[in-house]
């Protein structure tokens, strides 16, 4: 297990740390106000969200991500406020985050609108280096293990029409570079397509890209929704992995929905990943 479990610390360090440092998730809808703060307060007067995630279930040190958010829509201001918190744990690292989030919702004609937004947010960092594996364990250079504290700002712009969402954003805009961590400002681009095919069937098309350091990750989605309850889609990351996901809208007021990534880059077998969200939306 010692190999598997340095092999992969090897290769997150190597190629997916960029995706890793803000947490990765597939159904990204289901808490997009957390990677773009424009989208604060833009579905319904409440909106509450909940993501669970669980990746590479066959590796020690396990990527887990949770999250919950909560935003509320001020009509009478044309705004949104929101207020988020994520635990995202990978390896040796474990992280604490929570943000505000403030929108500006300016309403334009035919249903349009173009929404700036802000997130500010404090985050607590912990690396705990004696669960890595190393050549030498008792390497003088490599500390037990480091407490950091920051303090992140985002930004966000999104223009949102009755059947496209078009978001752009930046997280962590304040970078910080300590002597063992970096932490990179994270650049995203989305759309988000709603088509009706006939009165009961809908296809929702999408594009989430994401970037930093020079790297970047683009995925392409697609689900079919009927009778505005039941959905299921797909989604391809460019050399990185498919997914699969299905849920279940009641009332168009909860939503329940799971997904399954296989990654198909992988070297070896590092087991399946799920994910797990639960959406209350009111008015």
């Amino acid at each position: 297990m010692k190999k598997y479990k340095l092999l992969f610390f090897s290769i997150f360090i190597g190629t997916i740390c960029f995706a890793q440092q803000e947490p990765l998730t597939t159904m990204f809808w289901n808490n997009y106000s957390i990677n773009n703060p424009a989208a604060t307060g833009i579905y319904n007067t409440y909106y509450a969200a909940s993501t669970s995630r669980i990746q590479w279930t066959n590796i020690n040190g396990k990527p887990i991500t949770q999250s919950v958010l909560f935003d509320y829509n001020l009509d009478k201001i044309n705004s949104g406020i929101g207020l988020n918190y994520t635990f995202d744990q990978i390896g040796f690292e474990k992280s604490n985050k929570i943000n505000f989030n403030y929108s500006y919702h300016l309403k334009l004609k035919k249903e349009r609108a173009l929404n700036a937004g802000l997130s500010f947010g404090y985050e607590k960092l912990i690396l705990n280096y004696e669960e890595f594996v190393t050549i030498s364990v008792n390497d003088p250079l490599i500390p037990l293990s480091a407490n950091y504290n920051f303090f992140n700002i985002g930004v966000g712009f999104l223009f949102k029409m009755p059947h496209l969402l078009v978001g752009v954003s930046a997280t962590q805009l304040n970078e910080r570079k300590e002597l063992f961590y970096n932490k990179s400002r994270h650049i995203y681009f989305c759309t988000i397509g709603n088509i009706n095919l006939t009165k009961n069937i809908e296809i929702k098309p999408g594009i989430y890209y994401r970037a930093v350091d020079g790297k970047s990750l683009l995925e392409s989605n697609i689900r079919f929704a009927f009778n505005k309850k039941y959905w299921a889609g797909v989604s391809y990351r460019i050399q990185n992995s498919i997914c699969f996901m299905a849920g279940l809208d009641i009332k168009e007021k909860y939503r329940i929905s799971y997904a399954y990534d296989h990654f198909t880059n992988n070297p070896i077998n590092f087991g399946a990943t799920h994910e797990l969200g639960l959406v209350v939306m009111l008015r």
